[in-house]
């Protein structure tokens, strides 16, 4: 995962005009302090020792509590091949880990952290091809994100706790981002964070992004203070209107997995009424709600 964030971090900054326009503005308020997090390894988002929810890829531990070793959940096979695309990632065996994803699909197909992880990955192979020709990659990273299409925002400008709140429970899965666009690791996340958009927006998960400079003055002082806000990049994560996971830093992995890990919480991918009477039902294929 440092290994991409080298490659890309210098040309991030160039694509935040691209999605500029679609990125929405959006707010973050939560009295409950942010859950604990449980750091993975160079390579990506590992499953946490707590219990998962059922039906999902490991759910991510709320209390940051270490378990005991009777609580080790038994992974499901396509959680082992996850775990072994992890582990070839930080090894940089990146097609090895394509080949776990693959497997891991092959047994959850309607995955959404499989299928966008493997997009993660194969950038990463893609731009180690390049190396360290800026402009190629400035490019790869302009092609990969070219056809995202998100949806333009209908979330309000967000400068006061009641509209923060109001936000947080507007879905069952809401995602706060806190970025700038002099933030060179900010914009360094603004195409994962379409990637993540484009593939969890289908299901009900609802994104809201705020200017920093447009929050950080003298008249929202209290504001800030009530929501906890420091450094960014920050990305906040609600489910069931409750603070379930709060990523600070530059690891797209991890912002994917809690994400994965919130809408399950919920009860698993759901897509909003407009989507299904736009996309015809798939016979044949496993139900989103369980494996």
């Amino acid at each position: 995962m440092k290994r991409t964030i080298f490659l890309l971090s210098l040309i991030m900054a160039a694509l935040s005009t691209v999605l500029q326009a679609s990125l929405a503005l959006g707010a973050d308020q939560q009295s409950a302090p942010a859950a604990a997090q449980t750091a993975p390894p160079k390579g990506g988002a590992v499953i946490p020792g707590s219990a998962p929810v059922p039906n999902q890829p490991g759910a991510g531990d709320q209390t940051g509590a270490e378990p005991s070793e009777e609580q080790e959940p038994e992974l499901t096979e396509d959680q082992k091949h996850y775990m072994a695309s992890n582990q070839c990632f930080a090894d940089e065996d990146y097609k090895g880990a394509l080949r776990e994803l693959d497997a891991a699909l092959a047994i959850f197909p309607v995955s959404l952290l499989y299928k966008v992880q493997r997009q993660f990955v194969e950038l990463q192979i893609a731009a180690s091809a390049i190396g360290d020709d800026q402009e190629k990659l400035q490019q790869l990273v302009a092609d990969w994100v070219k056809d995202i299409k998100l949806p333009p925002s209908d979330t309000p400008q967000i400068t006061t706790p009641e509209a923060y709140e109001a936000f947080i429970v507007s879905s069952a899965v809401t995602v706060v981002d806190f970025t700038a666009v002099w933030c060179a690791p900010c914009q360094m996340l603004v195409p994962y964070l379409a990637k993540i958009e484009a593939a969890y927006g289908p299901v009900g998960v609802k994104f809201a992004r705020i200017d920093f400079d447009e929050i950080a003055t003298e008249e929202n002082e209290e504001f800030i203070k009530q929501i906890q806000l420091g450094p960014i990049p920050d990305v906040r994560i609600y489910a069931g209107g409750r603070l379930f996971a709060q990523v600070k830093g530059t690891d797209p992995f991890l912002i994917l997995f809690y994400l994965d890990c919130a809408v399950h919480a919920v009860g698993g991918y759901r897509p909003r009424q407009s989507d299904q009477q736009a996309q015809p039902s798939q016979q044949g294929q496993p139900s989103q709600q369980s494996r």
